[in-house]
């Protein structure tokens, strides 16, 4: 796992109009670029509001593709609409 930050966004949207890929400046070396990354569903749009700029976690594989996991801070402020279903457990302190 990697940690870095949002430097640029691909032109490629989603049917939502949301960047499906963005470019990453890693910590350990700043002067480089990654390639284009996959944002996840999760985090693409409001739901992850990700910017220029945003600190993620991100993993860069053997062929050089990589994907978007997280927000380092971890934010998450939206509501969720409609039919959920839940196998478990609700805990709200």
């Amino acid at each position: 796992m990697n940690k870095g930050k949002i430097i640029k966004f691909h032109e490629k949207l989603d049917k939502n109009n949301n960047p499906i890929l963005a470019c990453v400046s890693p910590d350990t070396a700043p002067e480089i670029e990654t390639r284009y990354l996959t944002i996840p569903w999760y985090l693409r749009g409001k739901m992850g509001n990700l910017e220029i700029g945003t600190e993620i976690i991100f993993e860069i594989f053997e062929d050089l593709s990589g994907f978007i996991f997280a927000r380092v801070d971890g934010e998450w402020t939206e509501e969720l609409h409609g039919d959920i279903v839940i196998h478990g457990s609700i805990n709200i302190n």
